[in-house]
């Protein structure tokens, strides 16, 4: 049971975890917060359960980024819940608990939510749906919102514009931080960078065909863009490229800065605010769907429930630093063990000039290694004379 504190009129929510097996095989792992709109003690989670959906209340079901999973939704649970909106949040195939390997950024996440969609629909007795996406989420929401009219509108924070926009900017950030590499050693490595991703997720895979910008223009619903403005992975930049192609009556725009913490950190009050008037302005109709006056917490935006407590509340933000500890802790230990794998087998020089697509002559998995090379070859005028001689020769001694 999860009780919001703070107000004699608390929101009463109940937490149910789902399986489901999607398209492809591969199942995934999801959390429902249903409202419950009775009072008093429950036998159980499933009575309350049964009871919450007892009116057609809307729902929100949010989509995280690309590193994160079902705790990073917990910034959002609040403010659903405060908007009188069931709330249900995911993990994608490749993240958290649900089965995959990797991220495949839109190519098995839109499936994911196909599935969970029609889960909300048909068994929550859902009538209305917001989806709320953050980087990869946001991505994912707007291409599937632009498929489906029942979607009735979008938070989208920090949208990319493409993920080829992404990865250039991944590339051209490590040059500007004292990564000094040649331009044209930085232009086949961003190429070779794109087709490592390719390779890895399918042979048919196009990132062009999932960039959200490619989709801004056929979303037909209300968006709210968030854009932060201390974010290096998502600047405002790119968020305003993919707010400007969608439409000008149904778009929204918030800027808000999470100090310290750049791109994962926590949401502000603002934001979350904005949030939730946008989710009480969109998800009521006045109709037999969902009529705003059965719950007296939406129709008063004023009223005690949205006042109460903080936003976020203080357990989401502890939870969060846990979550973005563990993080930095596996990251470095996984840079680590890349690093050490990378000196102990270095890959050979290539045989070709250094101009040359490095995807054809380097192993994608020693991109570091093979930047370093790179970089000594540029250095002493290798790039210029590496004839097929010449790089055979560099690949021998570096075996040796």
């Amino acid at each position: 049971m999860f009780a919001w504190p703070g107000s004699p009129t608390s929101v009463r929510a109940v937490r149910q975890d789902h399986t489901l097996k999607c398209y492809g095989g591969k199942t995934i792992v999801f959390s429902l917060w249903t409202i419950q709109d009775t009072d008093g003690d429950d036998a159980s989670n499933a009575a309350a359960a049964a009871a919450a959906t007892s009116n057609p209340r809307p729902a929100v079901l949010y989509l995280h980024s690309a590193v994160g999973a079902r705790p990073e939704a917990l910034q959002a649970l609040h403010t659903a819940l405060r908007a009188g909106a069931h709330f249900c949040a995911l993990d994608f195939q490749g993240s958290g608990l649900s089965e995959g390997e990797i991220v495949t950024w839109g190519w098995c996440e839109n499936n994911d939510v196909v599935d969970a969609v029609k889960f909300l629909l048909n068994k929550a007795r859902v009538k209305k749906l917001a989806l709320w996406g953050r980087q990869l989420g946001a991505a994912t929401a707007m291409s599937y919102a632009a498929r489906d009219p029942r979607v009735s509108c979008l938070i989208l924070d920090t949208p990319y514009s493409s993920l080829d926009d992404q990865m250039d900017l991944v590339v051209t950030q490590a040059q500007k931080e004292g990564m000094s590499v040649p331009s044209i050693v930085l232009a086949a490595a961003t190429k070779m960078l794109k087709r490592s991703v390719r390779k890895r997720i399918a042979k048919k895979f196009d990132p062009n065909k999932l960039a959200p910008k490619r989709f801004a223009s056929k979303c037909k619903c209300p968006a709210l863009f968030g854009g932060d403005t201390n974010d290096g992975v998502v600047p405002p930049s790119m968020v305003k490229t993919v707010f400007n192609k969608y439409s000008k009556k149904r778009r929204e725009m918030v800027a808000f800065t999470c100090e310290g913490s750049g791109h994962f950190g926590v949401r502000p009050a603002p934001f979350l605010q904005a949030c939730c008037a946008f989710l009480r302005a969109n998800l009521y109709d006045g109709k037999k769907s969902v009529p705003r006056d059965v719950f007296p917490d939406v129709a008063d935006p004023t009223g005690a429930v949205a006042r109460g407590a903080e936003w976020p509340p203080e357990w989401v933000a502890k939870l969060h630093f846990k979550v973005e500890v563990n993080r930095a802790m596996h990251l470095k230990e996984w840079n680590a063990a890349r690093k050490a794998e990378a000196e102990a087998n270095p890959p050979a020089a290539p045989a070709t000039a250094a101009t040359e697509d490095m995807g054809e002559v380097v192993a994608e998995e020693g991109l570091g290694g093979a930047l370093a090379e790179f970089e000594e070859m540029a250095a002493g005028g290798g790039a210029a004379g590496g004839g097929a001689a010449g790089g055979g020769g560099a690949g021998e001694s570096k075996k040796g």
